[in-house]
């Protein structure tokens, strides 16, 4: 059972702030893709999710507010028809609906993907199924004391975390920040999957990972017009890992439970280590496909080395 944890004192979030990221926080750390830190939280997929959202600068900052398919901040009052993609109105009997430009269902690593735009690299707005794996594979606590700071902090099956930050609605409003009496706290960030056409015209919604005081969940009618953040996310090709490791030559890949290698030794000698330091795998394998057995799916850190050869290490995934 998914659990979920409430706290209400700034303190408490400070810490949380500081002990979420041992693994990310150097700044000689390696994970990075394109100058923006990652953390793996060991989900089934493999998704690596950034450590901030796109244009904050900082783990705790809300950074860009865009709406869907936009690369940049086309409006302020985020209405129908400051969209960069608003076609007008339409009147269907008694209804009167908004009419946009087809830019596709999913957005994904295109020219309307802000993520791959603005930052480059591999990295893109997540699909649905990334919330959903998000929501279901991890733990949430809250932290709602200080609503400039407020936010989550999402925990990952393998203890590594990230935090994301929530918008306060109203609090721009008050002089000098002043906190009012009641503070929307719900906030969206943006998938790149649109509701699907019910009719002629694309549909005006888009998934969205809708996040409140109290909960976090998907949500498929929140409109593209609106104001919505983007937390990018890195996909593994392949749903796994392919690789060429320069010092010995070899191209690997993982395909389910098959490893296809190719190099010049006759041979490779290859261990499958679990996040907890186990090995799960030790054997032989040749070049062409080899069958991994008894290795249940999840993430891993596959470990080759041949004769004459310095040992390489790369991350997998296997589902």
């Amino acid at each position: 059972m998914k659990r979920i944890y409430m706290t209400f004192t700034g303190l408490i979030w400070s810490v949380i702030a500081i002990c979420a990221y041992p693994a990310v926080s150097s700044e000689t750390s390696e994970n990075y893709e394109n100058g923006h830190e990652f953390v793996d939280l060991g989900l089934p997929s493999g998704t690596l999710w950034s450590t901030e959202n796109l244009g904050a600068g900082n783990y705790n900052i809300w950074g860009n507010e865009i709406a869907w398919g936009e690369t940049r901040r086309s409006q302020w009052d985020f209405k129908p028809e400051s969209y960069a993609y608003f076609n007008g109105y339409e009147t269907l009997g008694d209804e009167t609906v908004i009419l946009l430009e087809n830019i596709g269902d999913n957005i994904t690593t295109t020219v309307y993907d802000a993520a791959r735009q603005i930052w480059g690299g591999r990295w893109q707005l997540p699909e649905s199924s990334s919330i959903s794996e998000l929501i279901e594979c991890c733990e949430f606590e809250w932290s709602l004391s200080d609503p400039a700071m407020a936010g989550v902090t999402v925990t990952g099956p393998n203890g590594n975390s990230m935090f994301i930050p929530l918008f306060p609605d109203g609090l721009r409003t008050t002089e000098d920040y002043d906190v009012p009496e009641e503070i929307n706290f719900e906030t969206h960030y943006w998938t790149g999957n649109s509701l699907a056409e019910s009719g002629p015209h694309p549909s005006p919604y888009a998934y969205t990972m809708a996040i409140d005081e109290n909960s976090i969940n998907i949500s498929e009618n929140y409109p593209k017009y609106k104001r919505g953040f983007i937390r990018p996310i890195l996909i593994p090709e392949n749903s796994g890992i392919q690789a060429t490791f320069s010092e010995t030559s070899v191209t690997v890949e993982v395909r389910g439970r098959v490893i296809s290698v190719n190099g010049p030794a006759e041979s490779y000698d290859v261990d499958i280590i679990n996040t907890c330091g186990t090995t799960v795998f030790s054997d032989k394998v040749f070049n062409g496909n080899n069958c991994i057995s008894g290795v249940q799916s999840g993430v891993y850190v596959l470990r080759l080395s041949a004769s004459g050869c310095l040992p390489s290490i790369m991350k997998i995934v296997i589902k």
